[in-house]
């Protein structure tokens, strides 16, 4: 058991955009275009969500409003 812990402990996570994206180069590099395209595009909608999110976080416009309460 031990030997699983220390193999699952050296495991990273990879950003999902990262993996679509290096399946798009692989199958760019295979003459699949048509799927490259696919992962592609499904790595820019992964990170314009992502993007919302932070955006959506700081205030809706990506600008944080000033504090002017005067107290």
């Amino acid at each position: 058991m031990g030997r699983e812990i220390r193999v699952e402990e050296s495991l990273v996570m990879s950003n999902p955009c990262e993996i679509h994206l290096n399946i798009c180069a692989i199958l760019s590099q295979m003459d699949k275009h048509d799927l490259a395209l696919h992962h592609a595009m499904k790595a820019l909608i992964l990170i314009q969500d992502e993007l919302g999110e932070r955006i959506d976080s700081l205030g809706g416009d990506g600008v944080q409003a000033p504090n002017l309460s005067n107290t």
